[in-house]
């Protein structure tokens, strides 16, 4: 009867052992089952990421292509305008006060690689890195001041620089005013290219302006210089001359 015990006592030893063997054995297939799922799973992580990172460099390259496309596009109508701006002013006189100004705060901004940039921005933008001096804008550039001092002896009017800087921080805004028939220009004036003010420091931040667009080559004809109604002056190539030159 021991004997018996003992035997039905290792049988179920070993039964006990081989069940356990075998939860063993399925847990170990579980687990290698579970690994190989996360294996899956970080793989096609992976190439979701890939994926993902693609197409954002698909768009990306696209979006430089349409910039580059759009500034090229804004360069071409920039050129082409300036063409017809000159040759109008060959058979009549084109007040050109907000085109000179819009066209070179566009083309400041495309040659500076910013495609969003309104033309008041541009303006901005060109006028505090060209005509305002860095660390006081209420003062000009070093090169500004010398087309200023150029300048003031050939308008009657006392003009200050301060007051100059106060139009040119904001230039887009006043000569968006009076564009069709401003009081400044004579009706039986001759042809030519025209930029003025009837009074006051405009017409002198213009000047300064232009000159300096023209030494960027953003505008490449001469402009006449206007104040009150008198010419006061030619700007050609970037540089101030005497009204008759």
């Amino acid at each position: 009867l021991l004997r018996e015990k003992e035997e039905a006592l290792r049988k179920q030893e070993e039964a006990s052992k081989a069940l356990l063997r075998e939860k063993e054995e399925a847990i170990k297939k579980q687990e290698e089952a579970i690994k190989k799922q996360e294996e899956a799973s970080k793989a096609l992580l992976r190439e979701k990421e890939e994926a993902i990172k693609k197409q954002e460099e698909a768009s990306k390259a696209l979006l430089r292509e349409k910039d580059e496309a759009s500034k090229q596009k804004d360069l071409r109508i920039a050129e082409q305008n300036n063409l017809i701006v000159e040759l109008r002013g060959r058979t009549e006189a084109v007040i050109a006060n907000r085109y000179i100004v819009e066209t070179t705060a566009t083309l400041h901004e495309r040659s500076a690689g910013r495609m969003s940039s309104s033309s008041l921005q541009g303006s901005k933008n060109f006028t505090y890195t060209h005509l305002l001096d860095n660390k006081k804008p209420t003062l000009l550039s070093g090169a500004a001041k010398k087309l200023y001092n150029m300048l003031a002896p050939k308008i009657k009017e006392r003009i200050d620089e301060r007051s100059v800087c106060s139009e040119l921080s904001d230039i887009f805004h006043e000569v968006s005013k009076g564009i069709h028939h401003p009081e400044w220009l004579q009706a039986n004036a001759s042809r030519g290219i025209y930029v003025g003010s009837d009074s006051g420091p405009l017409g002198a931040a213009l000047g300064i302006w232009v000159a300096k667009a023209q030494e960027l080559g953003h505008i490449s004809y001469p402009v006449v210089l206007v104040h009150s109604q008198a010419i006061v002056a030619r700007v050609v190539g970037g540089k101030i001359l005497d009204p008759d030159v």
